[in-house]
């Protein structure tokens, strides 16, 4: 909060002993050095120290500075402030001490410790003199030093206005000097027509407040005026004594005129205590009249209440805070009555107050019965609301019974489709090897196929001279040459292909791969060796290519 203090207002001193506030908040440590008459603590951004949280008011404390020592005081707070565990309302603050303000606790410590902080005394927290506060025909006294005006009921001085702050301003007591501090209210205060954030106040000044104008009658100065000349006029001995004399006389003199004004005004007060008296003792039994049609209609009042908060249970704790508020006017209305028997000086200020009172509770039960039309309403509301939320349950579980069935189809579409791709992938590693296959036995078929070539090529060779050397020989006349080729014997030329089967019974094994078979039957036209030799060469030819097959039997 900004302070804007008024020239004639209270001034902080620079040497002056400081206390350092410090607390832990959401965002971490908050400390606040207390260099000005009011520092305050509260909810609110704009505090000196600002401590968000719920079960923190806006405007929660104060820490004053009355000049000479600190004192704490509660502004009419929601939750209340507590000082080393004990809820206090206004107390002596030092070094040391642990405030608790809401859940969070503030640590005080001195913020200079080369100064000693002088501490309050228990007489500390009330004035030397009285001071009044007279409003809207009311008057307040009260002999305790920082008192807040607001428009709280817990406020000392309350001004039911809104646009009176709940706790709108402070007057204290500053080095013997009476002063009003703003605590940052919406209207802010006007001091004798004048805004002011702090400033000093003097006997018979107007402090306007949303509207509303407080006198203030405060002789506390005067006295110490009077007292300081007296003590001057002590401390002067030289004074002639024919000086003094005639300034007793004076004195005397001037006793004596205004004790005769005083006789004739305590006369002339009687003669009006005696008709007042007659007045309070018909106004009493009006007032007794009106407290028990009051209590009667509090009575009708509260049974309509309980009705109300049977059918009304959201607004359950509002309407129990309003009867307890009923309750407590009543209670403030017998002890109105008690009072009046023993105070009846003051008995129209109080019918005054009874007056207002009753205002309020009239206002209160219309207040009352709106609320009640706003349960039904709110009431209504909740249970189309209610209504609307089960159509979405309902149709919220029908999507969702039916996004299940889409799942489950899915998942079993995903496990068709995951098999399907394995069987698909399977399949084509075995086309891959089938394809592989194929191709190698081609191949070697290919290269059986030229080795049959080129023995038929040979055979055919074989074939042709062999018979030309043996026409040669037989001619007459002829002699063999001694270096001619001899014919082949018969045991060394190949079997004929005509005189023996191509195929025995299983030979070769059927579950032979084809170009096993086909180079079996190769070498079966072309050599004499047995089948199961040949079998064994083809085999042992297959063992040398790398075939890891087991020996057929």
């Amino acid at each position: 909060m900004t302070e804007r203090t008024a020239n004639n207002g209270p001034i902080f001193a620079p040497d002056a002993p400081s206390l350092s506030l410090s607390a832990e908040g959401p965002e971490g440590t908050v400390r606040c050095t207390l260099s000005r008459a009011v520092s305050v603590l509260g909810a609110r951004r704009d505090c000196h120290l600002p401590l968000p949280h719920t079960d923190i008011s806006k405007i929660h404390a104060a820490v004053v500075w009355t000049g000479g020592s600190f004192i704490v005081r509660d502004l009419a707070s929601r939750t209340g402030t507590r000082l080393n565990g004990q809820t206090i309302r206004c107390a002596p603050l030092k070094p040391g001490d642990v405030l608790e303000i809401g859940p969070v606790k503030v640590r005080v410590e001195a913020a200079q410790s080369s100064l000693e902080l002088p501490v309050a005394p228990a007489d500390g927290l009330r004035l030397p003199a009285p001071m009044a506060f007279e409003l809207g025909g009311r008057r307040v006294e009260s002999c305790d030093n920082a008192l807040v005006i607001g428009r709280r009921h817990t406020a000392d001085i309350v001004i039911d206005n809104p646009d009176v702050s709940v706790a709108h301003a402070l007057v204290f007591a500053f080095d013997g000097k009476l002063a009003v501090c703003d605590l940052g209210s919406r209207s802010g205060t006007l001091l004798n027509g004048q805004r002011v954030e702090c400033a000093f106040v003097q006997d018979q000044d107007v402090i306007e407040i949303g509207g509303e104008k407080v006198v203030v009658h405060w002789a506390g100065p005067k006295q110490k005026a009077a007292e300081a000349l007296r003590a001057q006029d002590q401390a002067r001995p030289d004074a002639p004594d024919r000086q003094k004399h005639d300034d007793l006389d004076q004195t005397i003199a001037v006793v004596q005129s205004q004790l005769a004004a005083a006789c004739a005004r305590m006369g002339q007060r009687a003669r009006e205590l005696e008709a007042r008296q007659r007045e309070l003792e018909a106004r009493e039994a009006a007032l007794e009249q009106a407290r028990r049609e009051l209590e009667q209609q509090a009575e009708t009042t509260r049974r309509e209440a309980d009705e109300r908060l049977s059918a009304a249970s959201a607004q359950a704790a509002a309407v129990e805070q309003q009867r307890k508020t009923l309750e407590t006017d009543r209670e403030t209305l017998d002890r109105l009555r008690a009072e009046l028997e023993h105070q009846q000086n003051g008995l129209n200020q109080r019918l005054a107050e009874v007056a207002r009172q009753e205002e309020a509770l009239r206002q209160r039960a219309a207040e009352l019965e709106a609320a009640s039309a706003e349960v039904a309403a709110r009431r209504e509301a909740l249970s189309a609301l209610e209504r609307e939320i089960r159509d979405r349950q309902a149709a919220s579980r029908k999507l969702a019974e039916e996004l299940g069935q889409q799942q489950a189809e899915l998942q079993a579409l995903a496990r068709e489709l995951e098999a399907r791709d394995a069987e698909l992938k399977r399949r084509e590693a075995q086309l891959v090897q089938r394809q592989t296959r194929d191709a190698e036995l081609l191949r070697k078929i290919e290269q059986f196929r030229a080795m049959l070539r080129e023995a038929g090529e040979l055979f055919a060779t074989t074939y042709a001279s062999g018979g030309q050397d043996s026409s040669q020989s037989l001619r007459p006349g002829s002699a063999p040459p001694s270096s001619a080729p001899q014919p082949p014997a018969p045991e060394q030329l190949p079997a004929p292909v005509v005189n023996k089967p191509l195929f025995g019974p299983g030979i070769p094994p059927s579950d032979w791969p084809r170009e096993l078979q086909e180079r079996f039957r190769v070498l079966r036209r072309l050599s004499r060796k047995s089948d199961q030799e040949l079998l064994a060469q083809v085999w042992a030819e297959r063992a040398q290519e790398g075939g890891q097959r087991a020996r057929p039997s």
